[in-house]
């Protein structure tokens, strides 16, 4: 099975967890609309997937997960407390760019299974081994994104890819 996907979600409200609620103040403060309309941030523009099973020699089946996509947008933000800038309503932090302007790296992630299955009367015994992430890649999943602050660095890796990771177990079907 394969398929691609392509969106371009853009919007005022966000689309994360801390931006997603449009409570009153986000329409009575005009520095909240600063360049809040754009891409929503966890919009990827392109994913591609491919999955796939083969039934193996000695009854061991395969079966893949392969995706590319392509990494998730942010935008470079200021602090009004980071420029001396007190404002009525006391320190915002500011898009300084058009929402979702940027973009995270792509990441491309292979996952296999290999899977035994033995029948012992009307029971069903399955060993199986999961390898997460087979490449180990390693790309950056979030970033500092602020840029006034100079104990910050902005645009430094913040958080990565899961590593590569196995699974062992096992099954039984009754």
């Amino acid at each position: 099975m394969a398929s691609y996907v392509y969106q371009n979600a853009r919007g005022l409200i966000g689309n994360d967890y801390y931006n997603c609620f449009a409570d009153y103040s986000y329409y009575e403060n005009p520095n909240l609309q600063v360049n809040a309309d754009g891409k929503m941030h966890l919009s990827r523009p392109d994913e591609f997937k491919l999955q796939a099973v083969v039934n193996g020699p000695w009854g061991i089946n395969v079966s893949s997960f392969f995706r590319i996509m392509s990494g998730e947008r942010y935008t470079r933000q200021v602090v009004t407390w980071d420029l001396g800038v007190e404002l009525n309503q006391g320190y915002e932090t500011v898009y300084a760019e058009k929402k979702g302007s940027r973009g995270l790296p792509a990441q491309t992630i292979l996952d296999i299974r290999l899977e035994k299955t033995f029948h012992v009367q009307r029971y069903k015994f399955g060993v199986f081994t999961d390898c997460f992430n087979l490449f180990n890649n390693n790309k950056a999943t979030y970033v500092q994104p602020v840029s006034s602050s100079p104990g910050v660095v902005f645009g430094e890796m913040m958080s990565i890819q899961d590593p590569r990771i196995f699974r062992l177990g096992f099954r039984f079907e009754f």
